[in-house]
């Protein structure tokens, strides 16, 4: 059985959002409270972004600065629906409505809270990432082909394993590591 792999671009959304009168350390240092809160916020976002996501396709990022999310949107692979979904976050009315209402009514909320708890949509924007896709999978049976694509990890989890420090400045840390990228392809190239 061989396979062929290609790198491809594939796209998803990002979403960013401050959480104002959390307290970041309280939230991180309860489980329990950190679950919730990732949950409420999670089908918030899926239910704001429409029927083709769910909380499973929303991933969060939680930084200090009150709360401060960066959430990834990772709808099936189809460009139509992730155009659609950064339509309906970025003309969105209700979503940091929607997102503040079910923290605060989250258990823990007064655990949390340093005052009234209160959203605000910092930015959304779509985004692209290199994937590896097996363009041919052979088996025993010569009719038999499988098509399968396989994600791999984008710069920010490669910088957060070998660093083992989270990320703070997305658009500095993405130009850099943009940069060091294109630095080392022209070298491979050139040999």
């Amino acid at each position: 059985m061989g396979s062929n792999s290609e790198l491809a671009e594939t796209e998803y959304v990002e979403l960013t959002l401050l959480v104002q009168s959390v307290d970041y350390l309280k939230l991180m240092m309860n489980s329990d409270s950190l679950a919730d809160f990732q949950l409420q916020v999670k089908e918030a976002i899926a239910h704001e972004s429409g029927p083709a996501v769910t909380a499973e396709h929303v991933t969060l990022e939680l930084s200090p600065g009150s709360v401060v999310v960066s959430a990834t949107i990772d709808p099936p692979q189809e460009a139509a629906v992730i155009h659609e979904v950064h339509s309906k976050l970025s003309s969105s009315d209700t979503l940091s409505t929607m997102v503040a209402q079910r923290v605060r009514a989250m258990k823990s909320a007064e655990v949390i809270s340093t005052g009234r708890i209160s959203v605000a949509v910092r930015a959304v924007h779509v985004t692209k990432r290199l994937v590896t896709v097996a363009t041919e999978e052979y088996n025993e049976d010569p009719d038999t082909v499988t098509n399968s694509t396989t994600q791999s990890k984008n710069v920010f989890d490669f910088y957060e394993e070998a660093s083992g420090a989270q990320i703070m400045s997305r658009p500095l840390l993405e130009i850099a590591l943009i940069l060091l990228w294109l630095h080392s392809a022209s070298i491979a190239v050139q040999s």
